[in-house]
């Protein structure tokens, strides 16, 4: 299980599991993690599960949430060992299993053009190969019929992309080796998949499947 270490400058080192759906953290008591910390706000983020990750997510909060000394935008999902900063606060998280599971998806990106593996082009170099890997690797896109993207195709770069609004609905699409999978994450209405609202699992989904998410009209293109 995923736990998270908890450092203050103004309070014992601390170990919490992630063990439920949507865990707070900040200053205050309420939060699953309370931080004795002047710079934290009330409720200053949130780890939410979505499938088998755990995804990190600012709640608007006054000084901003740092992961591995980046600011994070919307959403980030975390891996073992990054550093998540909250004030003065320093959180690391702990996933065997994530790390596990990144291992395995190196390994399958890779098992198409390592050689002795199916499916490599001799003569190639396993550092180029490792470089060239990621640069093939092929990407989906979404393309939207109204809303926000409306007119427009979105590559889906990034191993998490995040649509739809947090008060109302908002959903997650992530890359994953075998597929591309959608999550709800936040909102009271869930996003919907060819007139489906998904369900609290992550939803595998298909060329040609029509996303509806807060006033967004998205298809899914497929792979490229």
């Amino acid at each position: 299980m995923a736990k998270l270490v908890v450092s203050s400058p103004d309070a014992a080192d601390a170990h919490h599991f992630v063990d439920k759906a949507r865990l707070t953290i900040g200053r205050d008591p309420s939060c699953d993690i309370a931080l004795v910390d002047g710079a934290a706000s009330k409720t200053h983020a949130v780890i939410m599960t979505v499938g088998l990750d755990h995804v990190l997510q600012d709640s608007g909060s006054r000084n901003g949430t740092i992961v591995n000394g980046t600011r994070i935008v919307e959403t980030h999902v975390l891996q073992n060992e990054d550093v998540i900063e909250i004030g003065t606060s320093r959180i690391v998280y702990r996933n065997r299993r994530a790390s596990l599971e990144a291992d395995l998806e190196r390994t399958m990106i890779y098992s198409a053009t390592v050689p002795g593996l199916p499916g490599m082009r001799t003569g190639a170099a396993p550092v180029a190969v490792a470089r060239a890997v990621r640069t093939r690797f092929p990407l989906a896109s979404v393309r939207g019929l109204a809303g926000r993207h409306a007119g427009a195709d979105v590559t889906l770069e990034r191993p998490l992309a995040t649509f739809g609004e947090r008060e109302v609905s908002l959903a997650v699409i992530r890359r994953r080796p075998h597929g591309y999978f959608i999550a709800h994450v936040a909102g009271g209405k869930r996003a919907k998949v060819n007139d489906r609202a998904i369900g609290s699992e992550p939803q595998e989904l298909s060329a040609g499947d029509i996303i509806e998410v807060a006033g967004e009209r998205l298809e899914f293109l497929g792979a490229n």
